[in-house]
């Protein structure tokens, strides 16, 4: 992800290239990150 650049690239299940590699695509949007809380 770029959060100065407003993009994130995510997998698209299972699906894979003719490589053998996950396929992936390019979402424009705002990019807010944040760490998940495993205690509740």
């Amino acid at each position: 992800y770029c959060v100065s650049e407003s993009w994130v690239r995510l997998t698209l299940g299972k699906t894979l290239d003719r490589k053998g590699n996950p396929m992936t695509m390019k979402f424009q949007g705002t990019v807010e990150p944040y760490f998940r809380d495993d205690q509740g």
